[in-house]
């Protein structure tokens, strides 16, 4: 009997003739780590295969680890996978920033003292519902809180995560 394929996982999806997670490696390079955790899942062995692909390649400068994530639990849980008690900028595959990445703007803010950074663009009223958005504190730039997803007449800016 042949083995059917299940589908591609969405960070092994190309974009300009790459998949997904080495844009998103390539992004915290460019940032400035040392050593990257993928966040991955046993049901996905495509990217396990891809990261040890791409610790043999010159592209890849830096230490690659995998982490297993047993149950879909959440970004949190996934970070905190991670462990540790270091400065670490979270980049996610599937997003793409062009013409360039907020990577090393927050790399620098978290070298210069800031505790967390927060990458924000303003969003257009339709799409304020389908991110995090957040308050800013009045005269500063600092973050209130953050309004996971709220309809419109509940959001408190147009700031997304």
């Amino acid at each position: 009997m042949a083995k059917v394929a299940g589908p591609t996982p969405k960070e092994m999806l190309e974009v300009g003739g790459k998949p997904l997670i080495r844009w998103a490696i390539e992004e915290a390079i460019g940032a400035g780590a040392e050593t990257i955790f993928i966040v991955s899942s046993p049901t996905k062995p495509e990217i396990q295969a891809f990261v040890r692909e791409a610790q043999t390649q010159p592209w890849c400068t830096v230490s690659l680890n995998t982490v297993m994530q047993l149950e879909p639990l959440g970004l949190a849980q996934a970070v905190a996978l991670a462990g540790g008690d270091y400065d670490a900028i979270i980049v996610l595959p599937d997003t793409l920033y062009q013409p360039f990445s907020p990577a090393k703007r927050v790399a620098a803010a978290l070298k210069g003292g800031a505790d967390i950074v927060l990458a924000v663009e303003a969003v257009p009223d339709e799409l304020v519902p389908k991110y995090g958005i957040v308050e800013v504190g009045h005269g500063s730039d600092s973050v209130q809180r953050v309004v996971e997803k709220p309809c419109l007449e509940e959001a408190p800016s147009r700031w997304a995560i």
